[in-house]
């Protein structure tokens, strides 16, 4: 699965006009630029997408600005929250899990191709990936679950509500 992620994470870093970071020895994590977001040292758009990441339910990956610093007790940390204290670039962070599934992976860079989008103050045109193909076969997530084209009535509010934290 970790190799199906590098590889549809790469297609989105490139069409973002990012790279997927050499995490060389390291067989489950990976990491993603953010260069892009990070205009004239400004971060609020960094940490703007994991915000928007997490509130479309995309758990885990972090979205690491290496610049922010933190004094705990009488010790001062640079770069806080990133893997190194002089990160070159905001980087973004994911890893192929156990029990990971295509779709998965499928959703995840779905997500993320539309929440950079968002960022950037554009509308990102489609990325062919497999989310195409399984909204060509009408399928469909809601709530976690898989579901068909079947109309349904239940939760309906609460899935407005969610609708619209999602925009």
């Amino acid at each position: 699965m970790f190799k199906y992620l590098k590889e549809e994470l790469g297609k989105i870093a490139a069409k973002h006009g990012e790279r997927i970071l050499d995490t060389r020895n390291n067989p489950i994590s990976m990491a993603m630029t953010l260069s892009s977001l990070n205009s004239g040292g400004d971060n609020k758009r960094v940490t703007l997408l994991g915000s928007m990441l997490f509130l479309r339910y995309v758990s885990g990956t972090r979205c690491i600005t290496g610049t922010e610093h933190k004094d705990v007790a009488s010790y001062h940390f640079e770069g806080w929250g990133a893997h190194h204290s002089t990160s070159p670039c905001p980087y973004l962070t994911a890893a192929a899990g156990l029990g990971m599934k295509k779709s998965d992976v499928d959703l995840f860079v779905h997500r993320l191709d539309k929440a950079l989008g968002k960022v950037k103050g554009r509308s990102a045109p489609g990325t062919p990936t497999s989310v195409e193909e399984l909204a060509g076969s009408r399928r469909r997530v809601l709530n976690g679950e898989t579901a068909t084209d079947q109309p349904s009535s239940a939760s309906t509010s609460l899935t407005s509500s969610k609708d619209s934290l999602r925009k």
